[in-house]
């Protein structure tokens, strides 16, 4: 049998606990990071005898790509626009609610 260690800094059994790892929130992040280190077409260096189809290719690529962005800040832009509206929407309330008060007193 081997003895039990302490940790001197807390009195905790060391090596009983599993060790720690990545919470679900992180590893969606390491995803989400994992999937925008993906190259983009805009970002490659061209060949230099590439081919008309190649260069159609890869210009349909780009395009395609800068679609996807334009739709993304899109749709960022909305979201700011909407939480900031809500964020008004409670400061509002929030007056409204506190001249209440002051008139009942």
């Amino acid at each position: 049998l081997n003895p039990i260690k302490v940790s001197r800094k807390t009195g905790i059994p060391l090596d009983v606990l599993p060790k720690r790892s990545l919470t679900a929130k992180q590893l969606e992040r390491m995803e989400m990071i994992n999937i925008s280190d993906i190259p983009r077409a805009s970002t490659q260096s061209r060949p230099r005898n590439e081919s008309k189809e190649d260069k159609k290719v890869r210009k349909q690529k780009i395009k395609g790509e800068r679609k996807e962005r334009r739709q993304e800040k899109k749709a960022n832009r909305n979201a700011f626009k909407m939480e900031k509206a809500r964020q008004e929407q409670v400061v509002l309330n929030l007056r409204q609610n506190l001249q209440g008060i002051k008139l009942e007193l």
